[in-house]
């Protein structure tokens, strides 16, 4: 799924739902770019790229807090702002974040905690391996996702604990 030039809420889940193998680039970020009502969700294999205006990333149940699942799983983050895990269960594992544009430097929100540092967040419960890198696409702004040689992002993802449905 490639997404470009939509106006808020780019993915929307009302309930639960899941993100898989999607690039979302210059949408904007007037609420977020995902949003998930209640949950579970997850987002794997994505990149969430070059947001316009201000909000979240992602977001899941942004009023209240939820038990339910919030999982990030190999997805790359580029010059976006923060990820609400409006949650008790945020897993992130094998994310790369580049040119963060938080306004107060966090990266990570969720109950009780923030997480401004990659060492701070593989810190948390659920979460490992997550990098901050440069850019490791050819040219994003033209739309090209191929990665660079040399890329950080080459065989850095992860398998172990990601689930994929099956059709």
């Amino acid at each position: 799924c490639f997404l470009a030039g939509i106006t808020r809420n780019t993915v929307k889940f009302w309930r639960s739902g899941e993100l898989i193998n999607s690039i979302l680039t210059n949408t904007s970020t007037g609420d977020t770019m995902i949003a998930g009502a209640e949950g579970p969700m997850r987002i794997v294999n994505c990149a969430v790229v070059h947001p316009i205006g201000a909000g979240f990333a992602a977001y899941i149940s942004y009023t209240t807090t939820t038990l339910n699942t919030f999982e990030i799983s190999n997805t790359v983050f580029g010059q976006t702002p923060a990820v609400a895990a409006n949650t008790t269960d945020f897993r992130g594992r094998n994310n790369a974040w580049y040119a963060p544009a938080t306004s107060n430097g966090v990266l990570v929100y969720a109950p009780g905690r923030t997480a401004s540092t990659m060492g701070q967040l593989n810190g948390w419960p659920n979460c490992a391996g997550n990098m901050l890198t440069a850019c490791g696409f050819t040219s994003p702004t033209a739309y090209n996702f191929s990665l660079i040689v040399g890329s950080p992002w080459i065989d850095a993802g992860t398998s172990a604990g990601v689930k994929l449905p099956t059709f």
